[in-house]
């Protein structure tokens, strides 16, 4: 292969995903491994983890580390910045890279990388965790909020809540009780909130809460529904927020993650009537690439390549298969 190319990675908290990208937007590999959380060290085990992902990418377009031009880092625990140098310094000497050649970022700034190519753009990500960043041009991409400090609703928790207060009788019963209860694969409903508050509910169920009640909200249950529009105001606001940030009145926002991708229709189109109505000049739609996307996407754009042409070419192979 010849030309410049630009690797990705993308870690949250359910998975990492490292992307490979020629620089005529072809993606030349594409992996998916477990989440890696960066410390205030990179930790020997999760840099031996990304170390296999990324030397395996590399490997599956018939690369050697020589080919990279870059490298586009986005983390889960990239958080403050008095710890930035050692973490740069641990995970990039750890990992036999030259830190010129890579940058380092929190998983948010990746995901917004990914989401959109505009220069004034926000993104509100809602996943295991709620992710948000903003950028007022390219280059000054800012997390929001990525320490999860002012989190006003957590959807999966309120579910859960909600279907305890129907237990104790503070909570007119509905239809979400008997679905949690099934999703859970339980018969006995304080047995479930005694293993809630301890802490001991498997994890695949409780990030998946969402689908009972998607299915509760789709079957017309009016608790479950009152819950789409508690936390719809509660988005928007966010997003409202944001735009403000960017200093745009036509920003782009992405409304991104699992829990809107998977979760009821109805919140994400609630969340936009209420933005639209505010700010009639804003696009918003979902991600248009994956966060490991947008880390080889920031890649180029640290190299000093043409990044927003990457984009566009990256964009339009994806949407031509």
């Amino acid at each position: 292969m010849t030309g410049s190319f630009y690797l990705g990675v993308d870690s949250g908290g359910t998975k990492t995903e490292v992307v490979l990208l020629a620089s005529d937007g072809s993606c030349v590999a594409q992996l998916i491994g477990g989440p890696i959380r960066l410390g205030v060290r990179a930790s020997p085990k999760w840099i031996d983890l990304l170390a296999v992902l990324m030397d395996s990418a590399i490997k599956q377009a018939g690369l050697t580390r020589e080919d990279i031009a870059f490298y586009g880092f986005g983390l889960c625990g990239v958080d403050f910045a008095d710890e930035l140098a050692m973490q740069r310094r641990t995970l990039f000497h750890g990992l036999n890279i030259d830190g010129e050649k890579a940058a380092l970022v929190n998983d948010g700034i990746v995901a917004l990388w990914g989401g959109s190519p505009k220069g004034q753009a926000a993104i509100l990500q809602l996943g295991t965790a709620y992710t948000a960043a903003y950028r007022r041009s390219f280059g000054q991409e800012t997390p929001f909020d990525h320490l999860n400090a002012g989190i006003v609703i957590d959807i999966r928790r309120r579910i859960l809540t909600t279907v305890a207060r129907m237990v104790d009788g503070r909570q007119p019963t509905s239809i979400l009780k008997e679905l949690i209860m099934q999703h859970f694969g339980f018969t006995d409903e304080l047995l479930l909130l005694k293993r809630g508050v301890r802490n001991k509910l498997p994890l695949w169920e409780l990030l998946t809460v969402i689908a009972p009640w998607k299915e509760a909200v789709e079957a017309g249950d009016p608790v479950s529904t009152a819950i789409v529009r508690e936390a719809a105001e509660v988005y928007s606001a966010d997003v409202l927020f944001l735009i403000g940030q960017t200093g745009a009145e036509n920003a782009d926002i992405v409304l991104g993650g699992g829990l809107l991708a998977n979760g009821p229709e109805m919140l994400t189109e609630l969340i936009k009537q209420k933005v639209l109505a505010e700010k009639t000049r804003v696009t918003i739609h979902k991600p248009l690439l994956s966060p490991g996307y947008g880390g080889a996407v920031m890649a180029a754009y640290y190299a000093g390549a043409d990044y927003q042409a990457l984009y566009e070419r990256a964009l339009a192979k994806q949407t031509s298969v």
